[in-house]
């Protein structure tokens, strides 16, 4: 088993080198294969000096212009060779240094292509949700606490500009009852306010249209009632 641990950065040479520094540390801790790959989207700050000064511990990496995020994500899955992914952004680090080898000790299963646990954002725990709230277009956890499997060589929606993760997530898991496994860790400890974080009617439009390609019009109108049941709790 192996993992290919990739990260995308545009002008956040701090992040990137906070992130790098991190990654270097969990593949000292491990005994399998683990590359590192850095998808950079044409910084104009230092970046490209910190990806320079870490040429020993970055096996992959380009710097140039591209469609956005998840385009950018893309490019890391077309580099990756190993056998899971793992998406750990510029700012974004691994909580635990030995998560890789508690990975290994499950011993995943064949029929798995997701797994998923926990983050820390901000010094506060973020516990993983159920996957059913996937029909009504939540994702579950965040996408630095999640492993996916690169064998199905699924892409990010083309065009997706605020919620390609959420197809991306779906589609690893959709035809497959038994595709996720929820690990009992703390898997990424996040910078806040991502591109995930802003609420927009692009990112809304964005959801319900991959909500809809994947689940049917049922699981939108489900997923409004959600909203408006989570909104009357909050008032109350």
């Amino acid at each position: 088993m192996s993992f290919s641990i990739i990260t995308v950065n545009y002008n956040n040479a701090i992040g990137l080198e906070k992130t790098i520094d991190n990654v270097d540390l969990i593949r000292s801790k491990a005994d399998f294969p683990v590359e590192v790959i850095v998808v950079d989207g044409g910084s104009t700050d230092e970046s490209v000096n910190v990806i320079t000064k870490y040429s020993k511990v970055i096996d992959e990496w380009v710097s140039e212009k591209d469609d956005g995020i998840f385009d950018a994500m893309n490019k890391g899955i077309g580099l990756a060779s190993n056998d899971w992914l793992v998406f750990m952004n510029s700012g974004d680090t691994f909580y635990n240094e030995n998560i890789l080898s508690i990975f290994m000790a499950e011993k995943i299963p064949n029929s798995v292509n997701l797994v998923y646990g926990d983050k820390i954002e901000a010094g506060k725990v973020s516990f993983a949700q159920d996957l059913g709230k996937l029909k009504v277009g939540i994702i579950h956890t965040c996408h630095q606490s999640m492993f996916f499997r690169k064998s199905l060589d699924i892409k990010y929606s083309f065009g997706s500009k605020l919620y390609g993760d959420y197809g991306y997530v779906v589609d690893h898991i959709l035809h497959n009852k038994d595709g996720g496994l929820y690990l009992q860790e703390i898997i990424s400890e996040t910078e806040p306010d991502g591109v995930g974080a802003k609420v927009s009617c692009r990112k809304r439009y964005e959801k319900y249209q991959q909500v809809i390609s994947r689940y049917g019009i049922v699981s939108v109108i489900l997923s409004i009632i959600y909203r408006i049941k989570l909104f009357f709790q909050r008032v109350k």
